[in-house]
């Protein structure tokens, strides 16, 4: 008897060279440097919206809560999103959680962050 496993879609967005390397040995994602938000990241042509992103707080031209209402515009859904920041000051805390989004600190914690995208995964989805 065999079970299948479905990979999920998860686009990672920002994050330092070593922090990239980390989620990727972990999780096998496509990490995506910040330069390449937007259709580069994700082509509403090309059929394959991602199931989940994690994006960092900051990143170069923009935060991350604009990076995630961005793909999440091209997408025509709220695309399952977590915001990871080193960032303490409780006006981001805020800010994550006026836009509805989920905050992990850094230093991530690789059991915590795999927990939270399982439950964001298999939310079920709202009704239309």
């Amino acid at each position: 008897m065999s079970t299948k496993t479905r990979v999920l879609n998860v686009r990672v967005v920002g994050f330092s060279a070593p922090e990239r390397q980390m989620l990727n040995s972990i999780f096998l994602l496509s990490v995506a440097p910040a330069r390449q938000i937007g259709y580069k990241l994700w082509n509403p042509e090309a059929g394959v919206a991602p199931d989940l992103i994690l994006v960092d707080y900051h990143l170069a031209a923009e935060t991350g809560i604009d990076c995630i209402g961005t793909i999440r515009a091209k997408a025509g859904y709220d695309v399952p999103a977590i915001l990871i920041t080193a960032d303490r000051s409780p006006g981001v805390e805020e800010e994550a959680r006026v836009n509805g989004l989920q905050l992990l600190r850094k230093p991530l914690k690789p059991a915590a962050l795999r927990a939270l995208m399982t439950r964001l995964h298999t939310r079920p989805a709202a009704a239309e």
